[in-house]
């Protein structure tokens, strides 16, 4: 039995096509929306991350130059130990405890353009890793802080400077390479050559060594397993 619809019903129907048609067209429009701001933070972030790593990689590379230039004539003085409170000696230790870190000594020169300390200090990393062995596993890197005050690059001979016009550096640079093994000087990466950063990224560039001993700690620790295995083959097959 055939039904026909009237032309009442027919409009209706279709009207109501009409608008689901238009609400999924709505629901394109507003994916394709999302989607393309979604694109656009994607490209911003990449462009970011491009323009940082242009930056790390300059400033190293500035740094390597600036270190192997020989450093202007200064006034040097030693810096003389004072009867101290006591208390600034468990602070000092908890200081050392809490950053795995040891200030040997310090050295302090002035600033060639005005009174400005610029002091070096002698230091040790030592990255511990508790481990079921007596001991456990431990790295150390000897090395230098030297916080220096540096003009600007480009800066024109004959301009006057002010202080607020020099910038806070320090160099870094290892020490006593030579009488660690070729592997372990080779995972030190970037760490094992002189390089110069902003004095404000001090927290950035300890974490990042803490990072890195803790990596080569991981590296001697493989070893060492791996060493105790073929150990243990060589015991079972004599």
């Amino acid at each position: 039995m055939l039904h026909f619809l009237t032309r009442e019903a027919a409009d209706e129907e279709k009207e109501a096509v009409e608008k689901e048609v238009s609400r999924w067209k709505d629901i394109v429009k507003q994916k394709d929306a999302q989607l393309a701001e979604k694109d656009e933070r994607i490209a911003g972030l990449e462009e970011q991350a491009k323009l940082l790593l242009s930056d790390l990689a300059a400033e190293i590379e500035r740094g390597r130059t600036l270190a192997s230039r020989p450093p202007p004539p200064q006034t040097s003085r030693i810096h003389t130990k004072t009867v101290e409170d006591p208390k600034n000696g468990l602070v000092i230790r908890l200081y050392e405890d809490m950053t795995n870190m040891l200030v040997v000594s310090a050295r302090i020169e002035k600033n060639s353009h005005f009174d400005l300390d610029e002091p070096t200090f002698t230091c040790v990393y030592t990255y511990r890793e508790d481990t079921s062995d007596v001991g456990g596993i431990s790295t150390r890197l000897n090395f230098s802080l030297h916080e220096h005050w540096d003009l600007p690059d480009g800066w024109e001979s004959d301009r006057p400077v002010a202080k607020d016009d020099l910038l806070h550096k320090v160099t870094f640079e290892p020490r006593d390479l030579q009488n660690e093994r070729p592997e372990f000087v080779e995972g030190l990466g970037f760490f094992k050559e002189p390089f110069n950063f902003s004095h404000d990224q001090m927290c950035t560039f300890l974490r990042t060594l803490a990072e890195r001993m803790s990596d080569l700690a991981s590296n001697e620790e493989e070893e060492e397993e791996k060493d105790q295995l073929e150990d243990d083959d060589v015991l079972v097959v004599s």
